[in-house]
């Protein structure tokens, strides 16, 4: 037998309580000390819902209860529907991708990310050099190793004819390429980019424009992007494409405004 004081002044004792007994409890008042004697004939031992190493204790809209161990590889995550309010659910093991809206010059586009390079380059120097000093440092390489020309011999068969009376040069110029940012567009006709075009190609002929390395179609005043002498007001011809003059973004039919990052290409082969 054993008698363990508490002060119960004032306070209603519950008929069940948080403790129980092994075979027994006896509460009885002492009129000296005022305070409550809890007398027991066995062990005072803790109630408590939880019976399996891992259950985690938890309450339900109506008092104290336990929510069993899950098995490997899952997660703890609320459900309102649930007794305890929560719920063991599988870990994913798939990841989403962006929807189309995500993509630039999207309707929902993610912007402000950026691309790690892992691959040394040559020219190349990361956290120094801009992307479009990495494309043109790259040119510079691949320029440096690729020769712009091929000589035939001869007296020398050449493929589908017969020999040569004397050496001839066949040369392979390669394009000019001229980068630049985009500028803010929201209007057709808006200009691309605030850097006019830097060479006159080859017969005045339509170069290629890539807006973030998507080939875009030249062309007149109902293409995707032109080039202008006058502003935009008016096209120029394919045939006429000069120094000097400035590419034209048509929004409405390119699907969609410049913001202002993206990069443009533009490369042709110059007189």
């Amino acid at each position: 037998m054993r008698a363990i004081p508490f002060d119960f002044s004032g306070v209603e004792l519950p008929t069940r309580g948080r403790w129980r007994a092994g075979t027994g409890i006896e509460l009885e008042d002492d009129p000296i000390t005022k305070q409550t004697v809890i007398t027991a004939t066995g062990d005072i031992t803790p109630i408590s819902p939880l019976t399996t190493k891992g259950d985690i204790y938890c309450r339900s809209a109506s008092g104290d209860t336990r929510l069993p161990v899950a098995i490997n590889g899952y997660y703890l995550t609320p459900d309102s529907s649930l007794v305890t309010g929560l719920k063991w659910a599988p870990l994913p093991t798939t990841v989403t991708a962006h929807a189309s809206s995500h993509i630039n010059g999207a309707a929902d586009p993610i912007a402000g990310q950026s691309l790690a390079c892992t691959q040394a380059v040559s020219n190349y120097i990361p956290g120094a050099s801009t992307i479009s000093g990495h494309l043109t440092g790259i040119d510079a390489a691949l320029g440096a190793r690729v020769p712009t020309s091929r000589t035939v011999t001869a007296g020398q068969g050449c493929n589908g004819g017969g020999a040569l009376s004397g050496d001839i040069t066949i040369n392979a110029d390669p394009p000019t390429q001229q980068y630049a940012v985009a500028s803010v567009t929201a209007a057709d006709g808006n200009a691309a980019t605030a850097s006019a075009l830097a060479f006159s190609p080859v017969g005045g002929r339509y170069p290629a424009v890539y807006v973030d390395g998507v080939r875009k179609r030249v062309g007149g005043l109902t293409h995707a992007c032109y080039f202008s002498a006058d502003g935009g007001t008016t096209a120029v011809a394919d045939g006429s494409i000069a120094s000097g003059n400035t590419l034209r973004w048509n929004g409405s039919i390119a699907g969609g405004e410049l913001v202002g990052t993206e990069e443009i290409l533009i490369e042709a082969v110059a007189q």
